[in-house]
């Protein structure tokens, strides 16, 4: 890099940052240096070496990757804007020969490394894996259920794409990379939170890691037939009648057009549904079935039951078939009364998750049970604390959960990019992950939104909406929120902000200050559980 001037670009914000590194750049002349001290005493997630394939059925396969991978750390290069003085990270964008790195240490993934601090490093994971040449020819997608804070991912030498730490799966297609025989995979993971001028200093994604960077949860092939179930929503209804309706989303990978038919059944039913749909080559579609269930066994706290949606999916030669775990339930919210099947409900909560640094999932569950106990009927959950796991233990457990996508007024007021790109990324992402869940009852788009990071201008607050009204569209069934002030309105009117719902955040202190809100939580602690908000 320090032989020739060049343009390099952060992939992840193609049009929005360009750092120009020559003419106006100083760039370090040493490409990069082997950081000896990778004895972090960092390990992996407690327990968690299997990944979520609850969904995997026949013909479909998959290869756990879990376990031994190799790690080098380097330094960065550092280049600095002479006209602005910031020192700026480039990621991956380095031409680099794996074959010819030092490699430090052998480790067990999942593994988490440090970020905070430690942005000048350099994280490099590698891990060969075979392919016969009928799973070459199939199409193979690579998962990690949480890895970043910042990740680019090869195969076989060539770029395949990159993330910036949601706490959601980062679920790729590298069916064109991959061939017969060995093939390398390789990550490039550094924390670059400090250089997004579009994002708060410390995005709730990385504080609720503890600023730590690693393929942190596990990871897996997947191989299936060139026409398959991307993925599938069940929407149910319960008043007045009571309904079920499946989208199920289909993608035809091959040069062909095909007819597809597809069957629906769940333990129980007399008949499966079916229905036919035709895709153009490369062509993704949707296929819905629907039928009324009265005799269904509804989901609530009380009693929370479960079905599993069996899909299957045949054109020509090509087959797939796929599983949804799902709860019959839905929400009414009339004026300041929420109902769940009918059933007035509070979402009476703590910010809590499934901590998988510290603690098993058996763990998790008796913190669960304690919570009951007193009184705690819910959860705020941020995403990166294993939320997929979080909710479906909620799902089985009863508990009612709200997700936290993102950070920060100060976000959107420092850039459009948040608003328009970045966000509602994230919130399509989560939404497909996880609208299946019954426990999760709202879409919480972000976190001490406001004037908590200065971001409580009608600018901001218009994003916000935009960005809710993008979530609704998505999925009506629930509503939305952000946690903080701009849901009350603060500063623009007492009367209330564009949010459908208000989640009271912290009703222990700052309440006082809110006319609309009375001292409730002072009454609710009472000898009972300390409580963040309803």
């Amino acid at each position: 890099c320090g032989k020739r001037g060049r343009t390099y670009t952060i992939r992840a914000m193609k049009r929005q940052v360009v750092f120009l590194v020559g003419a106006v750049c100083v760039a370090c002349t040493a490409a990069f240096t082997v950081f000896a001290d990778t004895n972090f005493n960092f390990n992996g997630p407690v327990g968690l070496s299997e990944p979520m394939l609850h969904h995997l059925i026949e013909p479909r396969t998959a290869k756990n990757l879990c376990g031994d991978w190799q790690l080098a750390v380097f330094e960065r290069p550092v280049t600095v804007n002479t006209s602005a003085g910031d020192v700026v990270y480039e990621l991956g964008v380095f031409e680099l020969d794996p074959d010819k790195l030092t490699w430090n240490k052998t480790v067990k993934v999942p593994y988490v490394v440090p970020g905070g601090t430690r942005s000048q490093l350099l994280y490099l994971f590698r891990k060969r894996v075979s392919l016969t040449a009928a799973e070459a020819k199939r199409q193979v997608r690579l998962v990690f259920e949480q890895v970043g804070d910042h990740a680019e991912l090869y195969v076989n030498g060539k770029y395949v794409a990159d993330e910036i730490l949601t706490g959601l799966d980062w679920d790729v297609n590298i069916s064109d990379f991959v061939r017969e025989g060995e093939n390398l995979i390789e990550v490039r993971i550094a924390y670059d939170v400090p250089f997004r001028k579009w994002g708060d200093y410390v995005s709730i994604q990385a504080w609720a890691t503890g600023m730590h960077c690693g393929i942190a949860l596990p990871v897996h092939l997947e191989i299936c037939d060139p026409v398959y179930v991307d993925h599938a929503f069940v929407t149910t209804q319960v008043i007045p009648d009571r309904k079920f309706r499946a989208d199920i989303v289909l993608t035809n990978a091959t040069d062909k057009a095909v007819e597809a038919e597809v069957t629906v059944n769940v333990k129980g039913w007399e008949k499966p549904l079916a229905a036919t749909v035709s895709l153009k080559a490369h062509e993704m579609t949707t296929a819905i079935v629907e039928r009324a269930w009265a005799d269904v066994k509804l989901w609530s706290p009380a009693s929370p039951n479960l079905y599993d949606m069996d899909v299957a999916v045949k054109a020509g030669a090509s087959k797939d078939a796929y599983r949804v775990r799902f709860g019959f339930r839905d929400l009414q919210f009339h004026q300041k009364q929420v109902s769940m099947n009918g059933v007035p409900f509070l979402h009476y909560r703590v910010s809590s998750g499934f901590n998988s640094y510290e603690e098993t999932e058996a763990e998790f569950r008796e913190k669960l049970h304690r919570l009951r106990r007193r009184g705690i009927v819910g959860l705020r959950s941020f995403l990166p604390c294993a939320f997929k796991r979080t909710a479906w233990i909620c799902d089985e457990e009863g508990l009612t959960v709200a997700p936290c996508l993102m950070a920060g007024g100060g976000a959107g007021g420092k850039s459009d990019f948040f608003f328009t790109v970045y966000h509602p990324s994230q919130v399509r992402r989560a939404i497909r992950q996880q609208r299946n869940s019954p426990s999760v009852i709202c879409w919480g788009l972000g976190n001490e939104f406001g004037g908590t990071y200065g971001g409580s201008d009608a600018k901001t607050i218009n994003g916000e909406a935009s960005v809710g009204a993008y979530a609704t569209a998505l999925d009506p069934t629930r509503p939305w929120c952000y946690y903080g002030e701009c849901e009350v309105g603060v500063p623009l009117n007492k009367a209330g902000g564009p949010c459908p719902i208000r989640s009271v955040h912290y009703a222990t202190a700052p309440c006082s200050s809110w006319g609309p809100v009375p001292h409730l939580g002072r009454w609710l602690l009472h000898d009972l559980w300390g409580w963040q908000g309803a």
